[in-house]
């Protein structure tokens, strides 16, 4: 299977996330899909290329319904939300 995505886009999209240098970081669907240009096909190849990235930033990565804590609060990743990046202080 070829992939189609525009890494281009994908990478713009990432880097404007991470240049915020925020504690919590949340990728939404909609911004996925128009931001990043992925299509339905690609969208696992994106999830996956969204974690290493983030994760070599030094943000644990949660995708939709997974539970995670941030702030002593336990919380659960949205349905519009596909990831939410967390780096402790």
């Amino acid at each position: 299977m070829e992939n189609s995505l525009n890494m281009e886009k994908v990478n713009n999209y990432l880097n404007e996330k991470l240049k915020s240098k925020a504690n919590i970081i949340t990728c939404l669907y909609f911004e996925m899909k128009t931001k990043a240009d992925v299509s339905l096909k690609d969208e696992n190849l994106f999830l996956r290329y969204a974690r290493d990235k983030f994760e070599e930033n030094g943000y644990d990565v949660y995708f939709t319904n997974a539970k995670y804590k941030y702030n002593n609060e336990e919380k659960i990743v949205k349905s519009n939300e596909i990831i939410v990046a967390i780096k402790e202080e």
